[in-house]
């Protein structure tokens, strides 16, 4: 029998014994490949943090390999079915906090000291949890998605369809490592391969350039000259930022470098669009 024959039966055997199945609805697939399991862990130095928190732990393929080296682990977990199976693997572990909850209505306000967040990513949810995590200000950011959103969240200059977090997380520090996860690595088996994306945080950028690259780059194909009346009501401030950055004017937010696009997209970050 094969590792990967042996380790889908693990899975299904964890699975019966509280009697799921992998539920779309949560964009369940499951990490079971050991290998992938051991190049992502051997990222990260989590006994440097002063806690770790897991976005979908699941069937805990990375909760238990963390656990063991990290002071705090929160593992926050939608799937009542999962937080009962985690509880069972995880009892007597002191360190692992298990919360029943999504990601997005999980107040973690309190946590302090260095903090590492990661996940493996339902795909349909990956940007607003990207956009939920990035605010936590933690000092690295780890998180399992599609191959193809991995390059785009990948920063380069040459690409014209760069996205506003891909700008963002270039800001922060950029993509430092990552593994290549191809679909034979799950159950179920999913239609798509993944990369594993680790960030470590150098700078703190405002959460709100992020959200003035997103109005920047709401017409790609505009110069800004005539994105700005988009995303600016008020006349007497557009025709001021229009004078402050006179020289972005004539170009396309794509075509200027994130660093030198940030300060007007702190400007605009707080404006409504029109």
């Amino acid at each position: 029998m094969t590792d990967t024959q042996t380790e889908f039966q693990t899975v299904r055997a964890l699975l019966d014994s509280v009697g799921a199945h992998p539920k779309r609805a949560f964009g369940q697939n499951f990490l079971i490949d050991r290998g992938a399991i051991g190049d992502i862990v051997s990222l990260f130095d989590f006994s440097a943090y002063d806690t770790v928190v897991e976005i979908g732990p699941g069937l805990g393929a990375l909760t238990l390999p963390i656990a063991k080296q990290a002071k705090r682990l929160i593992a926050v977990e939608a799937d009542w079915d999962m937080v009962t199976l985690l509880t069972k693997r995880l009892a007597g572990t002191d360190n692992v906090t298990i919360v029943a909850s999504p990601f997005e209505h999980w107040d973690h306000q309190g946590i302090e000291g260095k903090l590492a967040v990661i996940g493996n990513l339902p795909y349909n949810l990956t940007t607003k949890l990207l956009e939920l995590a990035v605010q936590m200000k933690a000092e690295t950011l780890g998180f399992m998605v599609q191959r193809e959103v991995a390059d785009k969240l990948t920063y380069n200059p040459k690409r014209t369809d760069c996205s506003p977090l891909a700008l963002y997380l270039h800001l922060l520090g950029g993509i430092a490592a990552s593994v290549a996860v191809p679909r034979g690595c799950f159950y179920p088996v999913p239609g798509v391969d993944s990369t594993f994306i680790a960030i470590e945080v150098k700078q703190n950028i405002p959460f709100t350039a992020y959200l003035g690259f997103k109005k920047l780059l709401l017409t790609p194909n505009k110069k800004l000259a005539n994105v700005l009346p988009q995303v600016v009501s008020d006349p007497q401030r557009r025709a001021q930022l229009m004078e402050q950055y006179a020289e972005l004017m004539p170009l396309r937010a794509r075509q200027v470098a994130p660093e030198k696009l940030l300060p007007l997209a702190l400007s605009v970050g707080g404006e409504k669009i029109q």
